[in-house]
């Protein structure tokens, strides 16, 4: 049995307690030198690695040119679909890469002198194609598989001021007719709630949310898809205003919370955990959480759960956040759910332990005063 976790914290510890994260050691003593040197090949790493990488890009994208046929889309998406995998995954730079590869999609190429030389038009091309009404399912399933690995903040953000997020959303919606469809199209709506209340909102009204639980209702027997629903919720349930809550609740979201945290895989579990801790959170739902009977899976699934060791699990779902992420947290660590608590103290433990191996706790200090 793994190690339970300790994260209840006594009403009398309160007052004098420690820092949630107290400053590692890497930064201080004679490792402080270890933690320099290797910064400097981690820097070298990905610097190797972007131009390999980009490398690939140059080469894939050119099949997928306005003109192109299906079959050579088809077959650049593949390839740049591995790559972005692949760089999500690499270990301590994976986060600095994949985001260097985003940006890389939507920027302009640039001269020796410095002027504008061409523009990329990647992200673009692979937009217009995975909306296009004249594509193939076949072609909309092979760019929307790119399109959910490149959903970094600054391309979440260029969706959105672009006017792009009714025609990405609604022809994710259309993808449904199978398992590989409907984890895709999940995925991708996983990833644009990830960007504001008033988006979250939006997206409600284009009929996402009700996607989401159709779909839930559909692949009872598919456990990727679900884990999919499992995080798109934990991002609503984030990024949500007080009327955002209200549409949540009237979807009865909190009870197919309670069927997400009764799977077997337990990225799905923890995510419907999260996101029933961060309703419950909201005194005017907290009422409706706990008539759905979701609350009590919470602190079963987190006692037999250690998080140093669940972070290796959950490494590549921490990746692709926002650096605001962590302070959607706090309404949970000062919630007077207990679950709500003991949830939050978990996954800032969990997100700290991923944050040390990229050499980047300096997060935690920056937002020490917050947490």
């Amino acid at each position: 049995m793994l190690p339970t976790s300790t994260i209840s914290i006594p009403h009398s510890e309160r007052k004098n307690r420690m820092p949630l994260f107290p400053q590692d050691s890497v930064v201080t003593g004679p490792l402080a030198k270890h933690s320099k040197t290797e910064q400097v090949m981690m820097m070298h790493t990905l610097k190797t690695k972007m131009s390999k990488y980009t490398a690939f890009f140059d080469k894939a994208f050119q099949h997928l040119a306005p003109n192109a046929p299906d079959e050579q889309i088809i077959e650049g998406c593949t390839i740049i679909a591995k790559v972005m995998t692949k760089a999500w995954l690499f270990p301590k730079i994976s986060h600095d890469l994949s985001y260097a590869l985003c940006d890389y999609m939507r920027s302009s190429s640039r001269s020796i002198d410095g002027q504008e030389d061409r523009d990329n038009n990647y992200f673009d091309n692979l937009i217009a194609h995975f909306v296009s009404p004249s594509k193939n399912e076949s072609v909309r399933l092979a760019c929307g598989r790119v399109l959910e690995e490149c959903m970094s903040t600054n391309n979440r953000e260029y969706i959105v001021n672009k006017g792009l997020l009714r025609k990405i959303a609604t022809t994710a919606e259309k993808l449904n007719k199978n398992p590989d469809q409907q984890r895709m199209s999940l995925s991708i709506m996983e990833n644009l709630f990830k960007h504001s209340s008033a988006t979250s909102n939006r997206l409600i009204d284009y009929g996402v949310l009700d996607h989401i639980l159709l779909t839930c209702k559909r692949a009872t027997d598919t456990p990727k898809t679900l884990r999919h629903a499992a995080l798109a919720l934990a991002n609503l349930a984030l990024y949500s205003d007080n009327e955002c809550k209200k549409k949540i609740i009237q979807k009865k979201v909190p009870e197919w919370l309670f069927l997400l945290a009764s799977q077997h895989d337990d990225i799905t579990r923890y995510y419907a955990c999260l996101a029933v801790c961060m309703l419950a959170s909201t005194k005017e739902l907290e009422h409706a959480v706990i008539k759905s009977g979701t609350l009590p899976l919470v602190e079963s699934f987190l006692k037999l759960k250690n998080p140093q060791e669940f972070a290796q699990d959950h490494y590549k779902y921490s990746q692709n956040r926002p650096p605001n992420w962590l302070t959607l947290l706090l309404p949970m660590l000062r919630s007077k759910t207990r679950e709500a608590k003991q949830m939050a103290a978990f996954h800032l433990t969990m997100e700290a332990t991923i944050k040390k191996e990229q050499n980047k706790l300096d997060l935690f200090e920056s937002g020490r005063d917050d947490l």
